[in-house]
């Protein structure tokens, strides 16, 4: 993969024909008008597809359904905000009733969600434009990753693959699956980050002239970690690289390395000031952005202003090594000093008991791609498929370009894919970067092919070859992939067990219409203990409060519910029903704890039909039916309780 005479080099790869000639400026004109009208058709082509999804596949989506627990709690979050303006109040006063709970996500998600209700709501009116703008969140961001992909590979693979890129994002199974309609929640505004700090990295490292591409390139990545803590992961590689690229280039990369530390610790300290109020400035969070980030954006500078000084000029490579080292060791030494839960992971503060019996089975830490039969290697295949041929790309190039600017490119890609394929294989979150950063990869390896078959081929055998190329670059992995999931069943039912809710058997309608309309329960607010997956759903489509949501700092929400329906005593569950204040209990989908049959529990109690003076059946819902519905009625022990 060296340098041939189809391929444009890098430091212009960016750049247009030569303006001092008259044919090039009008080829540019007529190249751009193409352009646009392509760009055009590729978003409503896109539009289509995922209109169709809803009208077909996810018909609720129109009617107050979204796609997953994430979404509806978003959509509370917001309708929050737009309801009392209080910018900095992360807490939901309807969840963990009666005590509240607080949120650890931060703005930036709210305000994309928040601009697409302002502006449909005079069309729409205001609750219907804030559904619309959740529904639409995925799918939109989707196409900006495409667009952004297409300029983010220009350097590397020239203009000519602008829509093989953008299709090749569209073959990405882990990404259209966050990119469904109804999700409206936080993992495509990463991943347009991720892929923009990845477009800015590489032309801070082919560019002879990088301009501002340092700057925004830690301003992307600073914008990831804004969004969520999981960025520190893409942020730890960039950093790495740098590094490495500076010991082998020295000085000049000095400097490039100092601008990406600025735009890092600049809209870091933004989002500590948005995020924020002034009393809490310094109040150390490790699951979303907080002082401690800003620490480390701070011993990154620091870093960089070191290599970048007089001594660290005169070094050699192994000067600079050693330099790496020390100045390395120094700044994780300050940050583990000054925050030592910083390397315990966003999670270090999790109550013990919700790490041991909660978290390791949330469905996006689940081990998806580890193989168990035949038909999960095709699943990791149209998983991962593009990214291992990305490796071959890599591995290639690190081979063949030891002395140009671009071998620094591959060290990027490779060390992303590194860290990123072995992760995504553990848990399936983070499946989507490697994919994105195959897509980079590929893209480079087809506009060679392209330049190869077209040196020695002509049409029109040529545009069979073209097509054949492109097809099995594009969609190869993902094809060979699903065909080998069709020789076996077994890794196929295990992801839609694994992934399935347990709430299924219940009629999710059936549910939300008892509990929402005023001629059921909805006629006041109350007091609902549901399972705690259920508890997102009913806070925005009804008006109760629920004890438990599946967040992690609502542990006395999840392990509060779970202890109510786990009771074996009648007058223990009515105790803890009383200090909660329940009013209506749902047993939907709430699985019955093991144990022994003369002491069964609350919730097996119910389901077998024992009779509890204070609990009746709901008569307007279907109990037998599997909805479970229990209304507390008669005397009970003082209502509510301290917090725990």
């Amino acid at each position: 993969m060296g340098t041939d005479q189809h391929t444009t080099p890098p430091e212009s790869a960016d750049s247009d024909a030569d303006p001092a000639s008259t044919q090039a400026g009008a080829d540019r004109v007529g190249s751009a008008e193409s352009t646009s009208r392509g760009d055009v058709l590729f978003a409503v082509a896109v539009a289509a597809l995922f209109a169709l999804l809803v009208l077909r596949l996810f018909p609720g989506l129109l009617d107050g359904r979204l796609v997953d627990t994430d979404s509806y709690m978003r959509l509370v979050r917001v309708r929050q905000l737009l309801e009392s303006w209080s910018w900095f109040d992360s807490t939901v006063p309807r969840s963990n009733a009666p005590f509240g709970e607080t949120l650890h996500w931060t703005r930036p998600v709210d305000v994309l969600i928040l601009l697409g209700t302002v502006l449909t709501a005079p069309l729409l009116g205001l609750e219907r434009a804030l559904h619309v703008a959740g529904v639409l969140l995925s799918p939109a961001l989707l196409v900006a990753i495409c667009f952004v992909t297409a300029w983010a590979v220009r350097p590397l693979a020239t203009r000519r693959v602008r829509y093989y890129a953008m299709i090749a994002v569209l073959a990405q199974v882990g990404v259209m699956g966050y990119a469904l309609p109804g999700r409206a929640d936080h993992h495509m505004p990463i991943l347009l980050t991720f892929v923009a700090m990845h477009g800015s990295a590489l032309r801070l490292l082919l560019r002879t002239a990088p301009g501002h591409a340092g700057w925004a390139t830690g301003a992307w990545a600073a914008l990831g970690l804004w969004i969520s803590t999981e960025f520190l992961v893409p942020l730890a590689v960039l950093l790495v690289v740098l590094v490495l690229v500076w010991i082998r280039r020295g000085e000049e990369m000095a400097a490039r390395g100092q601008s990406v530390a600025l735009g890092l610790i600049a809209v870091t300290a933004l989002a500590l000031l948005v995020e924020h109020p002034p009393s809490a400035l310094l109040v150390a969070e490790y699951d979303r952005v907080s002082v401690v980030h800003l620490l480390v954006a701070v011993v990154v500078v620091a870093f960089w202003a070191g290599a970048a000084s007089a001594a660290g000029s005169r070094l050699n490579p192994v000067g600079r090594f050693g330099f790496a080292v020390v100045g390395g060791g120094m700044a994780l030494g300050l940050v583990a000093a000054a925050y030592p839960g910083f390397f315990g992971g966003p999670m270090v503060d999790v109550d013990p008991e919700l790490k041991r019996t909660w978290l390791p089975y949330l469905t996006e830490f689940q081990p998806f791609l580890v193989p168990q039969d035949v038909s999960d290697i095709g699943r990791i295949l149209a998983y991962l498929g593009t990214a291992f041929l990305a490796c071959g790309v890599v591995a290639h190039g690190l081979r063949q370009d030891r002395d140009t600017p671009r071998f620094d490119v591959w060290v990027l890609l490779g060390g992303g894919l590194l860290a990123f394929i072995p992760l995504g294989i553990r848990w399936v979150r983070f499946v989507m970067y490697a994919e994105m950063l195959g897509v980079l990869g590929t893209m480079f390896l087809l506009v060679r092919a392209l330049s190869a078959l077209e040196a020695r081929y002509a049409p029109p055998r040529l545009g069979t070859l073209r097509a054949v190329a492109t097809t099995g670059l594009l969609a190869g992995p993902l094809l060979a992939g699903a065909l080998i999931m069709l020789s076996g069943q077994g890794g196929g039912a295990r992801l839609r067990e694994a992934g399935a809710t347990q709430t299924q058997g219940c009629s999710i309608e059936e549910l939300v219409s008892t509990l929402a309309e005023a001629s059921g329960l909805g006629d006041r607010p109350r007091t609902v203990l549901a399972h705690v997956d259920l508890g997102p759903m009913l806070l925005y489509r009804t008006p109760h409060s629920v004890i438990a949501t599946p967040y992690h700092r609502n542990a006395a929400g999840i392990l509060g519910a779970r202890r109510i329906f786990e009771e074996t005593s009648p007058d223990g569950a009515r105790q803890l029903v009383a200090e909660r204040a329940v009013d209506v209990i749902v047993t939907c989908g709430v699985e019955e704890p093991p144990g022994d049959a003369a002491q069964p529990s609350l919730v097996a109690r119910l389901r077998s039909g024992s009779e509890l003076e204070w609990l009746a059946p709901w008569d307007g819902g279907d109990t037998a039916g599997g909805l479970g519905i229990w209304q507390v009625v008669g005397d009970l022990p003082d209502r509510g309780a301290s917090q725990p």
